[in-house]
């Protein structure tokens, strides 16, 4: 069995491999969607990621979490509803 190696990588790259802006990242880790010690580690205002498989299945786990919680919740539903992107739905509204 191969193992892939990890890679420590700034929070740039993460951004970058992520495809998303790296502001982004920042409000993931302000709003605790990725968390100190299980998505990344950070000592004063160095923020690293160990990029590899095992950052990939956790990321891949907690979205799935995170969805499930989003079914269960009501005011999620309608939040939904006025965010057609995020429902899946594309983001043109041809609805009017």
């Amino acid at each position: 069995m191969h193992h892939q190696p990890l890679e420590i990588i700034d929070l740039a790259t993460f951004a970058e491999r992520m495809q998303v802006a790296e502001t982004t990242i920042h409000k993931w880790i302000r709003i605790g969607r990725l968390k100190p010690g299980r998505h990344f580690i950070q000592i004063d205002r160095v923020i690293r990621f160990s990029w590899g498989p095992e950052l990939i299945n956790r990321l891949h786990e907690d979205c799935l979490e995170s969805q499930q919680a989003d079914k269960n919740d009501p005011a999620q539903e309608e939040n939904n509803k006025r965010h057609p992107v995020r429902n899946g739905q594309g983001a043109i509204n041809l609805t009017y």
